[in-house]
């Protein structure tokens, strides 16, 4: 299929790299007008995009910051599609755990979704029309270690999602939460580089998997290409999880 996004415009968060890249060039593909945003430059994403066939408007900005935010609102003037998928990684015991880097955590994997929402939906609101993606974690369904800020901070994109669910859908708008597993996006490699995540770690993630093998980025680009279509015109305030099976609640 293509041509299901044509003439929508979709701002994804994170994109220039791993599954925000992943994403983007998704969505392109099947005709949105990308705007790829990430503190990073996101200037390879776009001309991955370009080079597809498709358009991109590569976007550098700190999504946590207010003033960024309503800068790129200003730029972009709205959208039909929002995928919330910007991100800090990390590994911290919970007693070694900074309360400086908790709220930087959460003001970068929480507070952003709610900036990004608060200035895109009322041009959804006006159109009658959206639909918003907020990426969280089945990490909140294991019993993985050392990632409290992480987690408190995916949980509250759960929280998130089903009150702008609430709040939206009288406007034509669905709100939902994807959730992936472990996945060998860039942060991860470098992580494992470094000896934050090793080999076995994440082979022993795996095998709690129905399907074992390693999660990638492209396994979440299908699941936002329908939440993110016209035929989940009905589906809203929803949790998917796509891990391979490893959760199943």
């Amino acid at each position: 299929m293509t041509g299901t996004h044509d003439g929508m415009v979709a701002v994804v968060s994170g994109a220039a790299r791993g599954i925000g890249r992943a994403l983007a060039e998704g969505l392109a593909a099947r005709g949105a007008h990308l705007v790829a945003v990430d503190v990073l430059d996101p200037g390879e994403t776009a001309a991955a995009v370009v080079a597809a066939g498709g358009t991109c408007r590569p976007l550098v900005a700190d999504v946590g910051a207010p003033a960024d935010v309503e800068r790129i609102a200003a730029e972009v003037g709205g959208c039909d599609v929002l995928v919330n998928n910007a991100a800090l990684l990390g590994s911290t015991p919970f007693l070694e755990l900074d309360h400086a880097v908790f709220r930087e955590t959460l003001r970068v994997n929480l507070e952003s979704q709610f900036l990004l929402a608060k200035a895109f939906a009322p041009g959804m609101v006006e159109r009658g029309w959206g639909r918003i993606v907020n990426v969280a974690s089945s990490s909140l369904l294991t019993s993985t270690r050392g990632i409290a800020a992480y987690m408190a901070s995916k949980g509250g994109v759960l929280g998130l999602t089903s009150a702008l669910a609430n709040d939206l859908g009288p406007y034509g708008i669905t709100v939902n939460a994807v959730s992936p597993g472990l996945t060998r996006t860039p942060a991860v490699e470098a992580d494992l580089a470094a000896g934050v995540i090793t080999e076995a770690v994440l082979a022993a993630a795996q095998s709690t998997q129905a399907i074992p093998r390693a999660g990638t980025p492209e396994d979440l680009v299908g699941l936002v290409l329908f939440l993110t279509g016209k035929e989940a015109s009905f589906v809203t305030g929803q949790f998917i999880v796509a891990d391979g099976g490893a959760t199943r609640r």
